[in-house]
């Protein structure tokens, strides 16, 4: 057994976790190991060398504090094609191609219009048996198993769902309205008026429940960290609202799968999962949609195809399907600082996170609470050169947002695009800025924030690679040019600009303008 693990089934839990990473990570991880191997435990003290290998060692210790077995929830690669002839054969009204917030709306507003609607998903049903922020989950329900960069001189980690549901079957379901003056600039970029905006975050409540956690449910996090930093800093925030129910015991979690693209199935949706689509042309009296799975290929017609793929799978569609070029394709991000933060209170239920976020007053920067499982926290802890604390409970991650800025866009490397990203001097500056308010935010709240300060953003929001009113590939209603009104895009891709907060209502908000827009044009 290789000495950086504390048992074989880690190892061999980080052997399949990396096998499904994005190649440039798979690389860094080699890199990383030979490293680890020439300088030995030196490797993550020594200042050139412990960029490489300081992400290796956070990835080690979190199959390390794993508590379960990640084959246990690995998707099944079925041998046999389960797209019946009679999906094939039908020429369908709309063909959802991926089952996130995006393409849940669209699904389960064409049925509620009267079409035929088939919705196509790369990734399979959620296992409900596998713990949620988990490593078994992140291999069994996220893109490249959660492990993707955006390429660059500080490569920026991100994550995207593959689930039926997308990532609102995995994220925390923190749901909120658009600032003012992000709302006035998104109704610009897509021709709405206040009024179509409202009547869609009507619509959109009206199909998915939304509370915000009780007081008498919050537990150790009715004393909030980030409502201490908060108060101290003299911000704006609170409990944050969740796709959620709360009962006496417990609480029950709403994403799509229960919500709109249930309304979508009963209504008479179809549905193929673990098939991921590959290219779409338009042809006489439709669309062909080229789709494949584990072991076959597919193509079927439709008369109007909703890309809701993802910030990089939509672009990728578009692409191989001569529709657009990868320069015409951008990428925007929310940019996360991380730090651990340590209290003398229990700051830390070790399953939740804290719903409380805070903004400062000209909502430049958020600060909110990081997944901080035992498996999440020692990978967080590793990443600043630290070792698993004696009491996790009193240990937080948190995080500090600001919008991206600098040099961006998607690049070509085989079949597949990959994003990149160069920082402006401008977002050098305000990260720096960002480091130093969070590190203050957590000692004026009676906390110490742990290790050296963190170098280097990570995200868990992506979007913009098609944004409206500025992308030449989509016109402001989010249709593809080119092809005659069929084909539409329908998700964070065309997302205008920052929108600050996380982007899962707000998102579904414009999708649903945007659609009833559409319909009444």
């Amino acid at each position: 057994m290789n000495a950086l693990f504390s048992s074989a089934s880690a190892e061999s839990s980080f052997r399949r976790h990396t096998a499904q990473a994005a190649p440039f990570v798979r690389l860094g991880v080699s890199v990383a190991l030979v490293l680890r191997r020439v300088f030995g435990s030196r490797a993550s003290k020594i200042p050139i060398v412990k960029i490489a290998c300081r992400p290796l060692e956070a990835l080690v210790a979190m199959h390390n504090a794993a508590t379960t077995d990640g084959r246990a929830s690995a998707t099944p690669n079925a041998t046999e094609c389960e797209v019946h002839r009679e999906i094939l054969d039908q020429v369908w009204d709309l063909c959802v191609v991926g089952s996130g917030p995006g393409g849940a709306v669209v699904a389960a507003t064409g049925v509620k219009r009267g079409q035929s609607v088939l919705i196509i998903e790369a990734g399979g049903p959620v296992n409900e048996s596998v713990e949620h922020h988990s490593v078994a989950q992140m291999m069994a329900d996220f893109e490249n198993g959660g492990q993707e960069i955006a390429v660059g001189p500080s490569p920026v980690p991100f994550a995207q769902g593959r689930t039926w549901g997308g990532g609102s079957e995995i994220n925390s379901g923190l749901y909120h309205h658009l600032p003012n003056s992000v709302a006035t600039r998104w109704r610009k970029a897509a021709g709405l008026s206040a009024e179509q905006l409202n009547v869609a975050v009507l619509e959109v409540e009206a199909g998915m429940p939304v509370h915000k956690q009780p007081a008498y449910s919050l537990g150790c996090y009715a004393d909030s960290p980030i409502e201490g930093i908060r108060s101290a800093l003299g911000w704006k925030g609170g409990v944050i609202p969740r796709w959620r129910e709360y009962k006496a015991k417990g609480f029950t979690h709403f994403g799509m799968s229960s919500t709109f693209l249930a309304t979508a199935i009963e209504g008479g949706a179809a549905r193929v999962t673990r098939h991921r689509v590959t290219s779409i042309m338009v042809v006489a009296g439709g669309v062909a949609v080229r789709f494949s799975g584990p072991s076959c290929a597919h193509e079927l017609v439709s008369k109007s195809v909703s890309l809701s793929a993802g910030t990089v799978g939509t672009p990728e569609i578009l692409w191989r399907s001569k529709l657009a070029r990868p320069r015409e394709f951008s990428f925007a991000f929310h940019a996360m600082i991380r730090e651990v933060a340590e209290y003398e209170r229990i700051v830390n239920d070790l399953v939740d996170i804290d719903p409380h976020q805070a903004w400062s007053v000209d909502n430049q920067f958020k600060v909110g609470a990081a997944v901080s499982t035992p498996e999440l926290l020692a990978a967080t802890m590793a990443q600043k050169g630290l070792p698993y604390p004696t009491h996790p409970e009193h240990c937080a991650a948190i995080y500090i947002s600001f919008a991206s800025d600098g040099k961006n866009g998607l690049f070509q490397v085989g079949k597949h695009l990959y994003p990149y990203f160069v920082p402006s001097r401008a977002m050098k500056s305000l990260a720096e800025d960002a480091g130093r308010v969070l590190r203050d935010g957590i000692s004026e709240s009676s906390g110490r924030a742990l290790g050296e300060p963190k170098n280097g953003y990570s995200t868990v929001h992506v979007f913009g690679s098609l944004p409206l009113g500025t992308s030449n590939v989509v016109d402001d209603n989010g249709v593809v040019r080119g092809t005659n009104g069929r084909v539409f895009v329908r998700d964070a891709s065309i997302i205008p600009s920052h929108p600050l907060v996380n982007p899962q209502g707000p998102l579904m908000h414009l999708v649903t303008a945007l659609e009833n827009k559409r319909v009444d044009a």
